[in-house]
C-alpha cells in the first residue's frame, strides 16, 4: 500500500510540474519571416517573424521569389525605381519638366516634317501686359488645372475603385480634350496631361506626398518657362 501511494504521490508531482512548466514557442515555417521594417527601411531592417496562419506565401511563391535574399531587394529596389516613389522631390519636378519640353519639341519637330506647318490656336492672353500673362498663364492657370484635371479627377476616379492606370489614362484625355483639337496640340497635350498625372500619382502613393502642389509646381514652372521662350525668344 505504501509503494502504491508513494507511485500516485510521484504520478500527480509530476503533472503539476507538466501543469507549470511553460508552453513551447510556437514552430513558424520558414517562409513565413518576413521583414515588415524593410519596407519602409531598407538600410535599418530588422525581420519580423509573422504567425504561419498570417503569412500569405505559399511553398511555390518562395521558389520564385527568395523574400529575404539578396535577389529580392535588388528587385524592390528596381521596382520602386519604376514606380518613382523613391524619387527626391527637386528630381521628380526638374525631370518631370524637362521631360514635358522635351516631348513636346519633338512632336513639333516630326510634325513639321511629316505633316508641314499646323494650325495652332491663338493666345488668348496676348492683348495683356506681360505681367499679366505671366501670372496668369504661370500661376492662375496651372492652379485650376491640376485642381480639376489632376486632384478632382484622379480622387474621384480612386473613390470609384479605378486602378492607378485607368485614372491616369481618363485625366490625360480630359487634359488634352479641355485645350483643344488642334493636330500636333492635341497630342502635346496628351502627353504633358499624361506626365502631369504621373507625377500626381507618384506623390499620391507617398508616404506623406504632396501631390497637388508636386504636379502644380511642374505645370508652373512648365508654363513660365514657355512664357520665357516665347516672350525674348
Amino acid at each position: 500500500m505504501q509503494a502504491h501511494r508513494v507511485v500516485v504521490l510521484t504520478m500527480r508531482v509530476q503533472e503539476r510540474q507538466k501543469r507549470l512548466e511553460p508552453a513551447p514557442a510556437p514552430q513558424l515555417a520558414p517562409h513565413c519571416t518576413e521583414s515588415i521594417a524593410r519596407i519602409r527601411d531598407r538600410e535599418n531592417s530588422y525581420p519580423v517573424a509573422l504567425p504561419a496562419g498570417a503569412c500569405r506565401m505559399t511553398q511555390g511563391k518562395q521558389a520564385n521569389v527568395e523574400r529575404d535574399g539578396v535577389g529580392y531587394r535588388h528587385f524592390r529596389r528596381f521596382r520602386n525605381c519604376l514606380r518613382m516613389t523613391t524619387i527626391p522631390r527637386w528630381c521628380l519636378v526638374t525631370g518631370a519638366v524637362l521631360l514635358i519640353t522635351a516631348a513636346q519639341w519633338l512632336i513639333s519637330v516630326l510634325s513639321r516634317l511629316t505633316l508641314g506647318p499646323t494650325e495652332i490656336p491663338a493666345d488668348p492672353l496676348g492683348k495683356y501686359p506681360l505681367a499679366i500673362q505671366l501670372v496668369i498663364g504661370a500661376v492662375v492657370a496651372p492652379f485650376y488645372e491640376t485642381l480639376i484635371f489632376q486632384w478632382a479627377c484622379i480622387r474621384l476616379l480612386r473613390r470609384l475603385r479605378l486602378e492607378w492606370r485607368s485614372t491616369a489614362l481618363v485625366a490625360t484625355i480630359l487634359f488634352g480634350l479641355a485645350h483643344g483639337i488642334y493636330g500636333r496640340w492635341l497630342l502635346g497635350m496628351f502627353v504633358t496631361g499624361g506626365i502631369l498625372a504621373m507625377v500626381f500619382i507618384t506623390e499620391a502613393r507617398r508616404t506623406a506626398g504632396h501631390p497637388f502642389w508636386m504636379t502644380f509646381a511642374v505645370h508652373a514652372l512648365f508654363n513660365a518657362l514657355v512664357f520665357a521662350m516665347t516672350s525674348w525668344g
